[in-house]
């Protein structure tokens, strides 16, 4: 009876196979770190395909969380400039108007509440000034953001604006016309600290029905820094991950791929078995390993 060759893995296939082993651990890890540090796997959550393909854009408020005589939490309308660079005034004035009331630095990053503005811009739905919601027309949304159940409670030692048990930074209101001429209200607000300069973000849609009645289509909250390791997501911590994976296995790999080549050699010169050492000596030449069948013929095929 005879039995098929050993055949060993090609050293660039197990060099390959080592690089696949240390990947996925380093991916894993990866998207645990981003979910725990920011809130999502692996990317941002995207704006709500219902927003992207409104019809038009009817409003747009910038609001700020305000604590009312009866204890309650609104969102109020920002008149205009606070007195602080960085913050919106206002109502909108066209394309560019966010821009015009923050800090240069400040980018996509940063300016979350402005992501769907800058969409309906880009797509020619956001033009011209439009107006914005008056105080009475805000009063009660805070109040469907604390419903939804998103709110993540922050600490009032890393923020300078208390507004009681949670903090805000206030952020835009849109009302939007779906592409199926229902009323949309999407919410907005960069939220306030859980930690030194790492924020919330809270990003909530709702359908108005006949009555004006809100019912909730989507919600989001994640985090973003201020100041701090911002853009060290997903793929730069997953590649310096594998980075620091591919130094210590790939040379090791070597090592051992080395190790086996000089050990396999040196046994065939001594007259063993390469892979088993077992002793070949007075064996005729091609001889399969009595021990390990190494060199075995590859079974013959009966003549039909």
């Amino acid at each position: 009876m005879t039995f098929r060759n050993q055949r060993r893995l090609h050293p660039l296939l197990v060099l390959f196979l080592a690089a696949v082993i240390t990947a996925i651990p380093a991916a894993i890890l990866a998207a645990c770190l981003n979910l725990a540090l920011w809130g999502y796997w692996i990317d941002r959550p995207s704006l709500d395909r219902r927003v992207l393909s409104a019809a038009s854009l009817v409003t747009v408020t910038p609001v700020w969380p305000e604590r009312q005589p009866d204890g309650s939490l609104e969102l109020l309308p920002v008149a205009g400039p606070l007195g602080t660079p960085g913050w919106e005034s206002g109502a909108y004035q066209g394309p560019g108007w966010y821009a015009q009331s923050h800090y240069p630095n400040e980018d996509d990053y940063y300016l979350l509440d402005f992501r769907a503005l800058r969409t309906l811009e880009q797509t020619g739905k956001a033009t011209r000034p439009l107006p914005a919601l008056g105080p009475e027309q805000t009063k009660g949304l805070m109040a469907l953001v604390r419903n939804a159940g998103v709110i993540v409670k922050e600490d009032p030692g890393y923020n300078q604006w208390q507004t009681g048990a949670f903090f805000y930074s206030g952020g835009l209101i849109y009302e939007l016309l779906g592409e199926d001429g229902e009323s949309l209200l999407l919410i907005a607000l960069r939220g306030g600290e859980v930690s030194n300069d790492h924020r919330t973000y809270y990003e909530l849609l709702f359908r108005r029905g006949p009555a004006g009645q809100p019912t909730l289509l989507s919600a989001h909250q994640f985090y973003f820094d201020v100041a701090g390791v911002e853009g060290m997501e997903f793929r730069p911590i997953f590649l310096t991950l594998l980075t620091l994976g591919l130094l210590v296995v790939m040379p090791t790999t070597l090592l051992v791929l080395a190790f086996r080549w000089m050990t396999h050699r040196a046994r065939r010169e001594a007259g063993q078995c390469p892979s088993c050492a077992y002793n070949l000596t007075g064996l005729a030449p091609g001889t399969p390993c009595p021990e390990c069948g190494l060199g075995t013929p590859r079974p013959t095929v009966p003549a039909a």
